[in-house]
C-alpha cells in the first residue's frame, strides 16, 4: 500500500517543531541607571529619578520566546 503525504500532514509536522518557552519574572539590576535609581543629564548635570526602574535600581525581567525549528534542506 502506497502512502502519500498531504498538505495537511505537512502542516502538522511543521507545527510539531514549534516550541514556546516562557521564563518566569526575576529581579535584576536596572541597566539604564546601573542600579543606582538615578540618572544624570549630561548637559545640565541635573540628577533625576530613573524612568525605567522608577528610582528603585531594580527591574523585573521576563521573556516569552517561540522557537520554530526545521531541518535544513539544500534543495529548496
Amino acid at each position: 500500500m502506497e502512502t502519500h503525504s498531504t498538505w495537511y500532514d505537512r502542516i502538522l509536522k511543521v507545527e510539531d517543531m514549534i516550541q514556546e518557552v516562557e521564563k518566569q519574572p526575576k529581579v535584576a539590576l536596572c541597566r539604564k541607571c546601573r542600579g543606582t535609581g538615578k540618572l544624570r543629564d549630561p548637559e545640565t548635570q541635573e540628577v533625576r529619578v530613573c524612568d525605567q526602574c522608577e528610582g528603585s535600581g531594580r527591574v523585573t525581567v521576563s521573556a516569552k520566546m517561540i522557537f520554530d525549528i526545521r531541518p535544513y534542506r539544500t534543495n529548496q
